[in-house]
Parts: C-alpha cells; structure tokens; sequence
C-alpha cells in the first residue's frame, strides 16, 4: 500500500475513533507494526497526531472539543459497558449527580431498577432521558452550553452548593499522570470541582481515548478520583482504575 494511502487511512481512523492501537492500525492498513511505528513518526512531526503508549492519538488544541453530536458516534459499545457499570454502583434511596456527556449518559437506562433514587444533572440530554425512563430528576439551571448541551454558570454552581450527594459521576476530556483530569471548558471546570467537594464519592467515566491528554483546565489531581475505564489499570500505577 501507498505510504499516502496509509497516512490518510490512519488519520481517518483516528479522527473517528480518537484513539488506536499500533494492533488496529496494523490490522486496517494490511501492514506490519515496525511499518505502521514509521507511518507515526511522520504524521507526528507534521503535527497531524501524538503517538501515545502503544498507539496514537489525533492532535488536538487545549481548548478543542467535539460536540455532543459527534461525541454520542464515538466509541459507542465502550461508552454503553462503562455506563452500565457506574449504574450499578448507585444503590436504592441514593441522591446521585450524572455529569452532562455521551459517556454519562449511558448510566440512564440502567437505573430502571433502582428505587427511590434522586438525580441532579446538568446535562440537558441526560436530564431528557432520565424523564424517558421516569426517573426522578432535578435539572440544574443557569447558562446552556449549546456544544455539549451542558448547564453552566455561576446560578448552576450556586445551586450545587446547597445539596449533598451519596455519588456523583463525572465525564472527563483529558487524564494525564501530572496534569490529573482536565477539560477545555472554564465553566464546566467550575461545575465538576464543586460537585466533588458536595460528593461522599466520586466516579469518573472515561474511555481509553481520554489518557494521556491534556486540555485547558484542571479538575483534580490525577490520583484523587476513582476512574471507571476500559484502559488497562497497570500502565497507570497510582491511579484508581476500576477496570471494566
């Protein structure tokens, strides 16, 4: 194959995917791994991606975010198991706050079962489908953030303050050893460190694509929070991986 043919068939999948193994590319290209290593080497001096342990990712800005549309075509099947999960950490009679995001949002229909549970969120889609499901729901007010159809602001904030949560679950942009859990947004920076401060416990819901980035702001230390992911929990010692 091309060595354009291959770059443009790596970029096509990274930009899809965010994320990939040397093992996927090898597999999709038809090429070995000491061939696909080249291929990296390249593209990350053009700038086009970062080569991560084992993989690459796509090269993004600080501040880059994809919208919620584009969030929810990503990592589907991932997302789904990562959801289920977290739902089954939530117990009856539990007061929980679900975090705006594609990922988050797969806990939803998995709390059919769970009785006299209350969520806050502010995520306009996560709040949408828990009123599908008939789950009982606060939904917080302030400014929407049309990208991520998030709720923002000071008044949301405020209004944070004034509850007590058993759990909240967090969706994340960034998790890096030094940097710890980042996101490109100041205000949704603001929502997250105030809902850890109101939490007894806090659950981040992360796909393997969101290691080893970095975006603008900072949430929290990297060791601070429980992390439910499908990355692998020994190339992040120190780390509270709850491996799915």
């Amino acid at each position: 194959m091309l060595t354009e043919l291959r770059e443009e068939l790596i970029l096509n999948y990274l930009k899809q995917h965010q994320f990939a193994k040397l093992l996927e590319l090898s597999k999709i290209t038809g090429c070995s791994e000491s061939t696909i290593r080249r291929d990296l080497d390249r593209l990350e001096l053009r700038g086009n991606l970062i080569k991560i342990r084992g993989g690459a990712k796509i090269a993004k800005s600080l501040r880059d975010e994809p919208d919620i549309e584009t969030k929810n075509k990503v990592n589907t099947d991932v997302k789904a198991k990562l959801g289920e999960y977290a739902a089954n950490l939530v117990e009856n009679g539990d007061v929980i706050f679900i975090d705006a995001g594609s990922t988050t949002a797969n806990m939803v229909s998995n709390l059919t079962n769970k009785k006299d549970i209350l969520v806050v969120t502010n995520g306009i889609e996560v709040a949408s489908l828990l009123s599908n499901f008939k789950v009982s729901t606060y939904l917080l007010g302030g400014m929407i953030k049309s990208s991520t159809k998030a709720i923002t602001g000071f008044e949301a904030i405020d209004r944070i303050r004034d509850f007590q949560f058993n759990k909240s679950f967090l969706g994340i942009n960034g998790i890096d050893t030094e940097k710890g859990f980042t996101t490109p947004d100041i205000q949704e920076a603001d929502i997250k460190k105030q809902v850890i401060l109101q939490s007894k416990k806090t659950f981040v819901l992360a796909d393997q694509s969101k290691f080893d980035e970095v975006s603008f702001v900072k949430v929290a230390d990297a060791k601070s929070l429980k992390i439910i992911t499908n990355q692998t929990a020994s190339e992040y010692k120190g780390m509270k991986i709850m491996e799915v």
